[in-house]
């Protein structure tokens, strides 16, 4: 895909690679178990073990029983999701520690008993099924909810179990903190991390944001996701020329920044698309998602769309002349984190989730007022090459870097050693180049 640049393949190809991505918010009610008797030993190990013990060693040393999931307020602590990258790139035990402390020089993580959350606790009791309605993206009590969590995996038992049943009550709220709750939670999955995975629950729960829309219109019905027949490259030209939807953006982010909700400038804009769903899932029914006509079984489905997903938010951070922009790197990691999720997910939910991803990732391009796609790559895709790859990864492991580079290679890096053969071998590469060679942007963020 997006290999070969004469005018009409590159024309065909853009259009099939440039898809959007959107996380899911959802508040409706949440699967809960009745009455919890107290235990506050609330360590994970002995539900799911990891492959390497060192990596879950380290992640246990640096989870949130020793930093608070944010830090200034509002900035999402992001060292398990380095740690995990790092250690998926080949780094080892003395490469992660490296990462470790260069991300503690770099960002003034803070303690549990911080003064700016001195209401919280490790060892809070977990909260009730009130308390859990009560507390849904409310933003606060993280340890109550992260303890609850820590007590309905012991009861489902397994990571699977948990998220089969958990994830589909909070996902349409993925966007929340730059989705990342989502983030957090599928790469704990991806390292079959107890503690991370239920850190990542607490999180969607603690600050949900959801995709709101009228679920009584039949317009709306799930069942016309995907089954477009417009291109994306289409959509995305109808996004950028929709000035009103942009002025409305604008407006309402100004009144959610003088609200009591704490956040930035990027999560106001998105969180302001999010509440009228009904205009983005508008544009996200015209998309034509081609896997959807190639599969029967419902669960290769819905694998095949979240590769689909996968693919096209790379090829708009990699083709966006936005070049290394945050927010869209944002958009790759959080669909690799929903791919990693959606195998255990019942179809149903699976797609639900998927479609409310595609809409918050629209609604992430527009917030960072919908950049042209034209930065195309430098290598051939019939010429990429494991040395290429040798050669990124030695780079971007010798450097003290930001996390969120490590994270886009090693992304881009996972897919490229699945699929090696595949026609998105040019834009793995070149997204992957992108990252490093370029300072991140934080495009339209005020």
């Amino acid at each position: 895909m997006l290999a070969v640049y004469a005018f009409v393949r590159r024309l065909s190809c853009l259009r099939r690679t440039t898809r959007i991505y959107v996380s899911r918010l959802q508040t409706t009610k949440l699967v809960c178990s009745s009455n919890f008797k107290d235990n506050r030993q609330f360590t994970m190990s002995t539900v799911t073990s990891l492959g390497s013990s060192w990596l879950k060693e380290i992640l246990e040393e640096q989870s949130t029983q020793n930093h608070y999931i944010e830090y200034r307020t509002f900035f999402s602590n992001h060292i398990a999701h380095g740690i995990i990258a790092i250690e998926r790139l080949g780094g080892d035990q003395n490469r992660v520690k490296r990462f470790v402390d260069d991300y503690k020089n770099k960002v003034n993580l803070e303690p549990p008993n911080h003064p700016r959350h001195n209401d919280e606790s490790t060892d809070a009791d977990p909260a009730t099924d009130d308390e859990l309605h009560k507390l849904l993206g409310q933003r606060k009590l993280f340890y109550k909810l992260r303890n609850r969590y820590i007590m309905k995996l012991k009861e489902y038992g397994s990571l699977e179990e948990i998220l089969r049943a958990e994830f589909p009550n909070l996902s349409r709220g993925l966007v929340c903190s730059a989705a990342h709750g989502l983030i957090h939670t599928g790469y704990g999955y991806s390292a079959r991390c107890p503690t991370t995975v239920t850190e990542g629950l607490a999180y969607l729960h603690h600050s949900c944001k959801p995709l709101i829309f009228d679920e009584k219109n039949s317009d709306n019905d799930i069942s016309h996701f995907g089954k477009g027949d417009t291109d994306i490259l289409v959509i995305l030209e109808e996004l950028a020329k929709d000035e009103q939807l942009r002025i409305f953006m604008k407006e309402e982010a100004v009144k959610l920044s003088k609200s009591d909700w704490a956040s930035g400038g990027f999560q106001y804009k998105v969180a302001a698309l999010m509440s009228v769903g009904d205009n983005l899932l508008k544009y996200a029914y015209k998309i034509k998602v081609p896997v959807m006509e190639s599969f029967k079984d419902e669960a290769d489905l819905v694998v095949a769309v979240a590769d689909w997903l996968l693919n096209q938010s790379i090829a708009v951070y990699a083709l966006s002349d936005m070049k290394n922009n945050f927010f869209l790197l944002h958009g790759v990691t959080a669909a690799w984190s929903l791919r990693q999720i959606i195998p255990v997910l019942k179809p149903a939910d699976a797609v639900d989730a998927l479609r409310t991803f595609t809409c918050a990732l629209l609604a992430v391009y527009v917030s960072q007022e919908c950049p042209a796609l034209t930065n195309k790559p430098k290598v051939p895709q019939s010429d990429v090459t494991a040395s290429d790859w040798t050669d990124v990864i030695n780079e971007v492991l010798s450097r003290d870097t930001d996390e969120h580079i490590y994270k886009l290679v090693q992304v881009c890096h996972d897919l490229w050693r699945e699929k090696d053969c595949s026609n998105m071998a040019d834009i793995y590469l070149h997204a992957a180049q992108t990252s490093m060679d370029n300072d991140l942007s934080f495009g339209n963020v005020s």
